[in-house]
């Protein structure tokens, strides 16, 4: 470049939020806040469910709880494979919130799953 011209603008910088290291913690203490209701809810709905039907609580037969190994089983492979591919997205190098995201949509998936695989299982009487 030669002196007598002007030197060209400088170029703006783009910053994505994910990465934006002033907003990660932000997102960490919102996610562990957010898994503290969540659990103290579970605890509390649990308890209160255990308290309205206290006969009913443990009433459970060996249809009921072959019908809840076999839909956990099945919960449990879609899991695993959610899991996997949040590691090959981690092997990608991708970014983390996509990995977070990934491995939340697998827990998210392995439980709808449970839960459809056990209607499934009891209407076939199996």
């Amino acid at each position: 470049m030669c002196p007598d011209q002007p030197r060209s603008p400088t170029r703006v910088r783009r910053v994505r939020v994910a990465h934006h290291p002033g907003r990660e913690p932000a997102y960490t203490a919102l996610a562990l806040l957010a898994s503290a209701l969540l659990a103290i809810l579970a605890a509390a709905t649990h308890i209160v469910l255990a308290v309205a039907f206290w006969s009913q609580a443990n009433a459970y037969d060996e249809r009921d709880r072959l019908v809840v190994l076999r839909s956990e089983r099945i919960a449990g492979s879609v899991l695993a494979a959610g899991v996997f591919a949040g590691i090959g997205l981690a092997m990608a190098q991708v970014d983390r919130f996509w990995i977070a995201q990934a491995l939340i949509a697998a827990l998210v998936l392995a439980e709808i799953t449970d839960g459809v695989s056990k209607v499934v299982l009891y209407r076939r009487g199996t």
